[in-house]
């Protein structure tokens, strides 16, 4: 007998075989979600400090896991394995550090291990330090807007292109003179895989505009900088990109603890005529290539529909002659908040004695948020307004720890010395547990990237001795 295909079963079938035909489903590779600082190759860079150099990297992941951090262009090889307390320390030649100011060195830094794993850049000596999130291959991509402060003499401002692949080719429309190349005129740089590029220039190279034919990593800020102008003492500043097609809409600037003179932050936006709405404040509308700086003491959102980045500056010391000196901390958008970070603090306390992580959470989930497994009291958290998060600075002892929570959150890093400080972005991760309780495996849900479907049409202290002058 013949089968009927006006049948609800054929009916079923047919459905069901049209639909896995017409949805394409985009899924990162195992262990990572789109929030994922986590990964198991990375490419990375060390830029000019204003003092002496002394680069290193903290690696976070399970006990057990194994890798190896070479510098081809040094033949410096150096495996780790991860211990029992689940962090690692690889010190790197203060050869690693850039030294051009319009060249190639071949001095990328390539990370790897066997298992999914957290790595922070730090560049730290007791008169000039700043601190990174290393992003994985799989995190980049081929556009970026770079941002730094703008420096005064005899400062400077600095970005650093690390290739991925050989036979890249780097497209870059600078925003102030980077020796013979001029504001706004376009000139390309060729590069292989862990030849790095690094630009600096006089004048604020926020804004640069540059674009890749494969995925690069990018590193911006200054060497060392007062922030603001003229207000002692500088800083080194540096943080690693995300790529322009990363940024979010919807982004949480948290005030530094310890500091009581006002911070700066700066907007930038990648599509022309972008309006972000700054509560409290006001709104500004910008282009790619320029950037909005406004200061703030208070907790602040920033709210578009179009993508845009916000970078917070910490001033220098002599403002309020609280701990620290300036830093550069690129805050994590909402869209790529996540559920648990694995974060270290730059040393043991010495450098650094003060030591603490932003965190902003869904209302909702505070008092289900922990560190190191243990509860943080809800108390502790402050509204902010009635966006629906909540935010707190907490203090944190030094070493390595881990921040979970039920629902995804936005944290951050940071740290000061009597003349230095630190910060950078958490880092959000997925790691599975062995030895040591780390962040569960995500589940196929939570590494489903998109679906595109047919049928669907604290008091602060009094500071210490100065070390340096400000310039």
């Amino acid at each position: 007998m013949t089968r009927n295909c006006g049948s609800s079963r054929a009916v079923r079938t047919w459905i069901g075989r049209f639909a896995l035909c017409a949805c394409l489903v985009l899924v990162l590779p195992s262990g990572l979600r789109a929030d994922d600082a986590s990964g198991t190759e990375f490419w990375l860079a060390f830029e000019a400090n204003g003092a002496a150099s002394d680069p290193s990297l903290q690696i976070l992941g399970a006990s057990g896991t194994v890798g190896s951090v070479e510098i081809p262009g040094l033949a410096f090889t150096s495996p780790f394995s991860i211990p029992a307390e689940g962090l690692a320390t690889v010190v790197l030649p203060a050869t690693a550090s850039l030294s051009t100011t319009d060249g190639v060195e071949t001095l990328g830094v390539h990370v790897t291990a066997n298992e999914p794993i957290v790595v922070y850049g730090l560049d730290v000596n007791p008169d000039s330090a700043d601190s990174y999130l290393a992003l994985p291959v799989a995190a980049l991509g081929a556009a970026y807007e770079t941002v730094s402060y703008t420096p005064e003499v005899p400062f400077t401002s600095q970005f650093a292109a690390v290739a991925t692949t050989d036979g890249t080719q780097v497209t870059i429309t600078p925003s102030a003179a980077i020796g013979s190349h001029l504001p706004g005129a376009s000139f390309a740089v060729a590069l292989d895989a862990g030849q790095v590029y690094q630009a600096q220039s006089s004048g604020d190279l926020s804004g640069t505009q540059i674009v890749a034919d494969h995925p690069i990593a990018v590193f911006s800020g200054n060497p060392w900088v007062n922030v603001p102008s003229s207000v002692g003492y500088a800083d080194h500043l540096v943080e690693q990109l995300l790529p322009t097609a990363s940024w979010g809409t919807d982004v949480f600037v948290i005030p530094s603890a310890l500091r009581t003179a006002a911070e700066r932050l700066r907007i930038q936006v990648s599509l022309p005529n972008t309006l972000v709405t700054m509560s409290p404040g006001g709104d500004v509308t910008l282009g790619p290539g320029s950037f909005s700086e406004t200061s703030f003491s208070t907790p602040v959102r920033l709210h578009s529909d179009q993508p845009f980045s916000v970078s917070q500056f910490a001033t220098g010391g002599s403002s309020d002659g609280g701990p620290g000196d300036p830093f550069l901390l690129v805050p994590t958008a909402v869209a790529r908040f996540a559920s648990c970070y694995l974060v270290a603090t730059a040393d043991d306390g010495t450098l650094f004695p003060d030591n603490f992580v932003n965190l902003v959470v869904p209302s909702a989930a505070v008092g289900q948020v922990g560190l190191d497994g243990a509860s943080i009291a809800s108390g502790s958290f402050t509204a902010i307004g009635a966006t629906g998060y909540s935010y707190l600075r907490l203090a944190i002892a030094p070493g390595r720890h881990r921040l979970a929570g039920p629902e995804a959150f936005g944290a951050s890093i940071y740290g000061f010395g009597t003349a230095v400080s630190y910060a950078s972005p958490a880092g959000g991760a997925s790691l599975p547990s062995a030895g040591v309780a780390d962040c569960p495996e995500p589940s196929v849900a939570a590494s489903l990237v998109s679906v595109v479907c047919a049928l669907t049409s604290i008091a602060p202290r009094r500071r210490g001795a100065r070390r340096r002058r400000s310039a």
